[in-house]
């Protein structure tokens, strides 16, 4: 059975960045969403295991139908009559009153063979089954594996975009010294070049760990 979830990482991606980034706020303060939430979420909500479960349990019906194909027909009849007044009587060959005469019949039936349509079928509908329930187990473990590497790539994206705030405030400050420092004539216009060219690679860094996060 081939899976396919690979559409589903941006989706999985972006909402995972949307939880990690609002848990830290006032707003999502009181609700922190954990790994074992995401994944509890992203089980229970996944449309792809839906549909396996509810082809499984079409399987199981099948199954059980594939059981009662084993099972005998049973058939009944019940007749009864009342005759009033003097009619002729058959059993006893006179004229009789009040004739009261009835018939039960109980029948039924069994299919011994049918080309081993009915072992053959049982046997489909077992592994039917199987694969189905196997399929829904392979979709949640994709499932899982997919939201626990996305989780922790967003966590670790999270923490470089805070790491980079950090640096352009450094790097801030040393372009301000920098430039101090020239116009008092302590350091060589290359080297105040440097120092710029530092602070705009920290702004572009900065950049990228925030798309990272969209």
């Amino acid at each position: 059975m081939l899976i396919k979830i690979q559409p589903m990482e941006r989706i999985l991606k972006s909402f995972l960045a949307v939880l990690v980034l609002f848990s830290t706020t006032s707003l999502f303060a009181q609700k922190k969403w954990t790994l074992e939430e995401c994944i509890s979420y992203a089980l229970q909500n996944n449309i792809q295991i839906k549909r396996e479960v509810l082809q499984s349990r079409k399987f199981k019906k099948d199954r059980t139908q594939a059981y009662f194909e084993f099972s005998p027909t049973l058939s009944g009849d019940l007749y009864h009559q009342i005759t009033v007044g003097s009619s002729f009587s058959t059993a006893s060959g006179k004229f009789e009153n009040n004739i009261q005469y009835g018939n039960v019949a109980v029948g039924g039936s069994m299919n011994l063979f049918q080309g081993f349509y009915n072992w053959n079928n049982l046997a489909k509908t077992k592994y039917d089954l199987l694969a189905s329930l196997e399929g829904v187990e392979e979709l949640k473990r994709n499932t899982t594996i997919n939201v626990t590497a996305k989780y922790l790539d967003v966590l670790y994206a999270k923490e470089s975009y805070e790491l980079s705030k950090e640096r352009i405030i450094t790097a801030k400050k040393q372009k301000e010294s920098a430039e101090k420092q020239f116009e008092l004539g302590r350091i060589s216009n290359n080297d105040l070049l440097q120092v710029k060219a530092q602070s705009i690679n920290e702004n572009v860094m900065h950049v990228n760990s925030r798309n990272s996060l969209e």
